[in-house]
């Protein structure tokens, strides 16, 4: 009997989610947790996330997701784009 076995086919990722800039002074970071997985049981690959001003909970969350590459933080207000903002203000 000749068994035929299917190449395998990498997984391309396909599904890629925007959260919106977070600028929070409160600490929400197991609403976050919970999100980002909800978000990956839906199917979601990947999530970008921008970030301005956040607490240190939810920093933590953001950076061992980003760590496990299972989402890529943009920081909007690092501290040179927060000497532009202020030279230009």
């Amino acid at each position: 009997m000749t068994v035929v076995s299917k190449p395998q086919v990498s997984h391309k990722k396909a599904v890629a989610v925007c959260l919106k800039g977070l600028d929070y002074q409160t600490d929400f970071a197991l609403r976050l947790l919970e999100w980002f997985e909800a978000q990956f049981l839906f199917g979601a690959d990947t999530i970008g996330v921008y970030t301005y001003f956040l607490g240190p909970s939810t920093r933590k969350v953001l950076e061992h997701y980003e760590r496990e590459g299972k989402i890529s933080v943009v920081s909007r207000f690092s501290s040179t784009n927060l000497l532009l903002y202020c030279e230009t203000s």
